[in-house]
């Protein structure tokens, strides 16, 4: 039996870390305070889903995350 593989993206504002989160809104006035992604979070939800979180960041506060799980074959 195969177990299906899996994949997720997004683009958004994140940031690897709660400091870095910090440090950006004291940086850009115009970032209001809401939930935004942590990379370093993300990473350990994932892990515990059996995905990989991959991520590259395109300006200082925006980042496409993705995660993908491979196929298993299940013997």
């Amino acid at each position: 039996m195969i177990v299906p593989a899996g994949l997720w993206a997004v683009g958004d504002l994140a940031f690897v870390d709660k400091l870095a989160e910090r440090r950006a809104l004291q940086e850009y006035p115009w970032l209001e305070e809401e939930y935004f992604a942590r990379i370093e979070d993300l990473g350990r939800v994932f892990t515990r889903l059996g995905m990989e979180l991959g991520s590259k960041q395109f300006t200082p506060v925006t980042w496409v995350l993705w995660a993908k799980k491979p196929a298993e074959v299940a013997l």
